[in-house]
């Protein structure tokens, strides 16, 4: 298989059904789920493995906006609620367009930040379980 790469241009991300991608800097989706245990018996051959449970998260760097329903506004005002997520990836790219979505737990932003920067918030979404991966089109 050659080589293939793409630059990280467009995604589409929602809240509770709101779009905020034009206030997203950055993010990353993390894996956070442990390795699955190994447990020994004194049975040759007989171990077995107890996966752990599901643990992700979304790390997001936006643009704050502070006007009734901007993303600054919604995390207070949602704070430690859970609200439905949708992520698509590439979705301008027939083949590669894909989505994880589900249910993050919500947390109240930092503000605040040095004078004369553009203010920015930095927070970490914990999903309810495992997101949702599938491909579109």
């Amino acid at each position: 298989m050659t080589a293939h790469n793409r630059k990280l241009t467009q995604i589409v991300f929602s809240l509770d059904g709101t779009e905020y991608q034009a206030q997203v800097k950055s993010w990353t989706l993390n894996n956070n789920t442990d390795d699955a245990e190994i447990f020994y018996v004194f049975e040759p051959g007989e171990e077995f493995a107890e996966a752990a449970d599901a643990s992700w998260s979304l790390d997001v760097t936006m643009y704050a906006d502070w006007r009734a329903g901007g993303i600054g506004d919604f995390l207070m005002a949602h704070d430690e609620t859970d609200v439905a997520v949708v992520l698509d990836h590439h979705p301008d790219i027939p083949g590669e367009h894909v989505r994880w979505s589900g249910t993050i737990h919500l947390k109240a932003p930092n503000v605040g930040g040095d004078v004369r920067t553009t203010e920015e918030i930095d927070t970490t979404l914990t999903f309810v379980g495992k997101p949702t991966y599938e491909r579109i089109g």
